[in-house]
């Protein structure tokens, strides 16, 4: 380096690219026209080129930019820790259990470890996913006004980033409808569907507005609530365009028609979508939807062309196999077996080399069109097989209560019940040989449980629904086997009580679930029938 302070960098290059220092006169260098990189102050006699300049702005801009990210990245990973932090404190709590009677006492320290979140992070995704928990909390305590309050936070703090103002919104109209509030409800249902056009819980709002009518029976309200949905759905076509994203809006469009039960409209909708939109997923989605409404008015020719151009048309699609296994289905309700079983045949081959257990599946139905048909033996041979060959195959495990089921049908009450016996027995063992969670032990539950029902042994049932209740860890399936086991007490063992708690029991852990609102009907109909026993 240089260190006479009489020279400048000079835009000239060296053998090695390295600006040349030219002498200083007269505070530039001689020669060179005053510019703005040549007037600027110098720097221990050194003047800086407009070649280092530039790479100087960049340097400045990139690390700008950097620091901008990394605090960013600070901000997000401080507020990850500190959500962190509070889920321990309402894992805890959950672990410990507690009484619903101090909700509000036992979940308190939860509930502002996740608002300390709010506070310090407010523009963090863990902001707002905290408010979503904290809006939880609060309906586990029935303080819904306090839980809207912090969803409508979501809503005014995350416009425009995900879909998080928009499932904030849905939430809220579930709050306004669990309130009793449904003018409320219905108004932020439409707002969903209003600000939220391209969303999934936009889309799907309308047709919680006419399930929710056609629920309480209320004919007139549902017809206005389905116009109305059709009217929204077919302004936002016209104003998408022929653009592929619509193609999504055409295909709920025929589920506003399926929720009404207009079947015909929804197949007609359906089949329109091929045709506008032919290289969108929804095309093929659209065929096999059509398909199912048509078999749902009986217009079963129709249901069997729409799946055999489905077939045709999309001879490499993931549901290529399952459609060929429904239309051997259709033509076995039929009473047409000998085509049932081609079709099934057909879907053997198509399944042999790429999906064994559901190439399985298909030869089972095979056995199953010939028992149904009145061959036993064929079928018993195509059983045997089956066991044989993949005895521990979710097919194989079906076998012992089909067999039953076949000694049923011919009078054999008691061959049927030893069988059974057998199954269950078998069913137990295996159990025992498998890591839970994992798929051949869910088939083996599953076929315990159904032998126990065929048997008519409805209060093991009830046990294993409570056995799988507590081992489940994910939330949506703990409350399938939570709301199931309401159910069978309900409706097989007649315990009016205990299903009444368990209906509560699963309001209080899942208020956001899904069959939350069939089991507060649940509810209501069982405290009524209670108050007329009174």
């Amino acid at each position: 380096m240089n260190n006479n302070k009489n020279v400048i960098a000079s835009n000239q290059r060296d053998s090695r690219g390295r600006p040349l220092c030219l002498p200083v006169t007269s505070g530039r260098p001689q020669g060179v026209a005053p510019t703005f990189e040549n007037i600027l102050p110098r720097n221990n006699g050194y003047w800086v080129s407009s070649d280092v300049l530039h790479r100087l702005r960049k340097l400045f801009v990139v690390l700008a930019f950097a620091s901008l990210i990394l605090g960013c990245q600070s901000g997000e990973y401080k507020a990850e820790k500190a959500f962190y932090e509070a889920s321990k404190i309402l894992k805890e709590i959950k672990r410990q259990g507690f009484d619903q009677a101090k909700a509000s006492e036992v979940l308190t320290p939860a509930i502002q470890a996740f608002q300390a979140v709010v506070e310090k992070y407010p523009s963090t995704t863990k902001a707002a996913e905290s408010l979503f928990i904290v809006a939880d909390l609060e309906v586990q305590q029935g303080k819904l006004d306090e839980a809207r309050s912090a969803l409508e936070k979501v809503v005014q703090n995350f416009t425009g980033k995900g879909t998080l103002a928009s499932e904030a919104r849905f939430r809220i109209a579930q709050i306004y409808e669990k309130q009793g509030n449904w003018d409320k409800a219905e108004a932020m249902y439409w707002e969903t569907a209003t600000y939220h056009p391209w969303e999934n819980k936009g889309m799907y709002a309308p047709l919680v507005l006419i399930a929710h009518y056609k629920q309480e029976g209320k004919k007139g309200s549902e017809n206005v609530a389905y116009v109305k949905a059709v009217d929204h759905f077919e302004k936002m076509l016209k104003e998408a365009g022929p653009i592929k994203s619509a193609a999504m809006l055409k295909y709920f469009s025929g589920l506003v028609h399926m929720a009404n039960e207009e079947w015909e409209k929804a197949a007609t909708a359906w089949l329109e979508l091929p045709k506008e939109f032919p290289e969108s997923p929804y095309a093929a989605l659209s065929f096999l939807s059509a398909g199912e409404s048509f078999l749902k008015i009986k217009k079963t020719d129709r249901a069997v062309e729409t799946y055999k151009l489905f077939l045709e048309k999309y001879p490499t699609h993931a549901q290529f196999g399952e459609a060929t296994m429904r239309l051997g289905l259709i033509y076995q309700g039929m009473g047409q077996f000998e085509t049932a079983r081609s079709w099934y045949e057909k879907a053997v081959k198509h399944y042999e080399a790429k999906e064994k257990p559901r190439a399985l599946d298909a030869k089972l139905l095979i056995g199953r069109s010939f028992q149904e048909e009145g061959h036993w033996e064929k079928a018993e041979e195509i059983y045997k097989s089956i066991e044989v060959e993949y005895p521990k195959s979710p097919a194989a495990l079906q076998i012992p209560l089909l067999v039953a089921h076949h000694y049923e049908t011919i009078g054999k009450k008691k061959e049927a019940d030893e069988e059974l016996s057998k199954a269950i027995e078998r069913y137990q063992n295996l159990e025992e040989g498998l890591i839970p969670g994992t798929l051949g032990a869910g088939y083996t539950r599953r076929a315990l449980v159904t032998a126990y029902a065929q048997k008519g042994e409805w209060d093991k049932v009830a046990a294993s629904l409570e056995e799988d209740y507590q081992k489940e860890q994910i939330p949506g399936k703990k409350a399938n086997f939570l709301f199931l086991k309401g159910l069978v007490v309900e409706n097989r063992l007649q315990d009016a009580n205990q299903a009444l708690s368990i209906y509560k029991n699963f309001l209080k852990e899942y208020p956001q679930h899904p069959l939350a609102q069939l089991a507060e009907r649940h509810i209501q109909s069982l405290s009524s029938a209670n108050s007329v026993q009174k």
